[in-house]
């Protein structure tokens, strides 16, 4: 029987494992909403960072990356549980967009690598992880036409595909090309198996069973921009949206802490930024010291 015991581990999770050499309590998830900044910013620290300077009795570190969402998490979570290294306390925030079908069926190779070392990490069959992954891999090309070749079916009617919301023709902008991609971003119909979903009932159900605690927030997002382009409709829809994930996490009594439409549009990089476009969540310093801010007060209440 052969035996690859020289599987390469992702940086990501080395990083990690090195944070948890000393003692921690509180890990903060997050993607990069939660340490991105523009290269105009007055500063660039991140969230994490700020709270952790808040609370000066706690250790806060950052367990984010661009592109992490709810299913990330959750495989964190999982082997932190099964390796004993539990924090005090979690932060998980909740990025609405992520609930989309044009993030959630957006394949990454890098972050297929960290789900899949992460998921045997620390069992016997790590042992065997190096054929897993070769048995695991995919042609990026098939993976791509794929995703480009979508249907987007929202409220029953279908609305083209995939690419016509996320094609090549998108980096050039146009304010047409801006309402479609608000459109796909938080116009969506949230349907039962979301996987984002499904990955947060899963977090919420590991979380009650160890002795950590967690607190969700449901990260700000550009709804100002939104109204401006689709008016009483995209309201109405983000809306109800967001009170599909706060009604759950409230009524499994998580505690959750709703900013999505706490900033105004002037709290958001995206129209400087010119490898962004169309509205994202990034912010500027003073949007990432309001969550900061937020969080803190919450936590000592």
């Amino acid at each position: 029987m052969l035996i690859y015991p020289d599987v390469e581990i992702p940086s990501h999770i080395l990083y990690v494992e090195h944070l948890f050499s000393r003692n921690v309590d509180v890990v903060f998830f997050g993607d990069s909403a939660v340490s991105w900044s523009s290269p105009h910013d007055r500063s660039r620290v991140t969230i994490p960072q700020i709270l952790d300077r808040m609370l000066p009795d706690k250790r806060v570190i950052d367990v984010s990356h661009a592109s992490f969402d709810l299913r990330m998490f959750l495989d964190y979570v999982r082997y932190l549980s099964r390796t004993d290294r539990m924090p005090e306390l979690f932060i998980i925030p909740v990025n609405i967009r992520n609930f989309s079908p044009e993030w959630y069926l957006k394949h990454s190779p890098m972050l297929a690598e960290i789900k899949n070392v992460l998921a045997l990490k620390g069992t016997p069959a790590m042992h065997f992880m190096k054929p897993l992954l070769i048995f695991k891999a995919q042609d990026e090309e098939k993976i791509d036409f794929a995703y480009d070749n979508i249907r987007i079916v929202i409220d029953g009617r279908d609305m083209g595909r995939m690419k016509d919301f996320a094609g090549e023709d998108f980096a050039d902008f146009s304010e047409d090309k801006l309402r479609k991609k608000l459109l796909i971003r938080f116009m969506y119909t949230f349907e039962p198996d979301n996987p984002n979903m499904a990955a947060l009932r899963e977090i919420v159900r590991l979380i009650k069973d160890s002795p950590a605690k967690a607190v969700f927030y449901i990260a700000p997002f550009d709804y100002q921009t939104g109204v401006k382009y689709w008016g009483e409709p995209f309201a109405e829809r983000v809306n109800t949206n967001i009170h599909t994930v706060s009604s759950f996490l409230q009524q499994a009594n998580m505690p959750v802490l709703d900013l999505s439409r706490a900033l105004p549009s002037s709290y958001f990089t995206w129209s400087q930024d010119p490898a962004a476009l169309y509205p994202n969540e990034h912010l500027w310093m003073k949007g990432r010291l309001f969550v900061a801010q937020a969080l803190t007060k919450y936590l000592s209440e």
